[in-house]
């Protein structure tokens, strides 16, 4: 696969992303933060390798952006 598919594909999988869905769960996160609430997330094998690098970047923003530590 060359850039240009891989875009192409990229592209592909945004258009037929279940939007409602993701805004749903971005809201539910959005409220935990702002709640103090633990968000929990797993995996098993590659997937706890993704949850693991998710929760870092989250973490990461928080310091970044000089907020609060995340709870999770």
């Amino acid at each position: 696969m060359d850039a240009k598919q891989y875009f192409e594909c990229l592209i592909k999988g945004a258009d037929t992303a279940p939007i409602q869905d993701i805004n749903q769960a971005l809201h539910v996160i959005k409220a935990a933060v702002k709640d103090n609430r633990t968000i929990y997330v797993c995996g098993n094998g590659g997937s706890a390798l993704t949850a693991s690098h998710f929760v870092t970047d989250w973490a990461k923003m928080r310091w970044v952006l000089k907020r609060s530590p995340l709870k999770a």
